[in-house]
């Protein structure tokens, strides 16, 4: 079984004292405020992945989805008044089928969908670099600065993340440090060949080159 990435961005919003639909439209409002820079590199992305998984998805809405979707949404029906009241979370989705859940300590989010090794050793830079200008534009139209990479299958995770005995991020941040040492590596020093292990990996985006995009016509060449 492999180790999914799962990567956690930190925020500014302030849940206490808010009603669900008051936090919902808060967050709404900001996200729908923000013109991501390279949102058509998601669009071309998912548009090839859809194709590539027609025979295993309901393809026709999931086209129609991603052509029609210009905003972004909180739904009710799916972490919605009863989990706010109990997780303080929200699923939200938007242009390009690009989600998140946005909790009252951190971003989660759902994209990139890749390994976890993979993440560090296998993608190309210039692709790895499209989803971090992603959660980087994302984590600072709220206040953020920086994500986690965490390996999904971390051990002891729940010291970290759990949605019982919720940690903040920077608690989470100091607790990794602490735990396992600073990781003075940029991404792109990871090399495989050194076996070395990777517990997590704290971004600050410092280091994209924003100048620089993938190209899009990889994608949907069939299409």
């Amino acid at each position: 079984m492999g180790i999914d990435l799962e990567p956690i961005g930190n925020h500014n919003i302030i849940f206490e004292g808010k009603s669900f639909y008051q936090l919902g439209m808060e967050i709404k409002n900001i996200l729908n405020n923000i013109t991501i820079s390279n949102l058509k590199y998601f669009y071309s992305y998912k548009l090839d992945e859809f194709i590539r998984n027609k025979d295993r998805i309901d393809f026709n809405k999931a086209i129609h989805l991603i052509k029609n979707t210009k905003e972004w949404i909180f739904r009710d029906d799916e972490f919605g008044i009863d989990d706010f009241n109990e997780f303080r979370i929200f699923n939200f989705y938007g242009p390009s089928d690009l989600s998140f859940y946005f909790e009252e300590n951190y971003i989660t989010f759902f994209d990139p969908t890749f390994r976890f090794k993979y993440w560090f050793y296998w993608i190309e830079k210039i692709h790895r670099d499209e989803w971090r200008k992603y959660m980087c534009q994302i984590v600072k139209a709220f206040g953020g600065d920086k994500v986690i990479y965490l390996p999904d299958n971390m051990a002891d995770a729940s010291k970290y993340i759990d949605r019982v005995d919720i940690l903040k991020f920077e608690e989470i941040k100091n607790g990794l440090i602490n735990e396992y040492g600073e990781v003075n590596k940029k991404l792109d020093q990871f090399d495989e060949e050194d076996n070395e292990y990777i517990d997590y990996y704290i971004d600050n985006f410092e280091d994209i080159n924003w100048s620089i995009n993938a190209p899009t016509d990889e994608f949907l060449t069939h299409y």
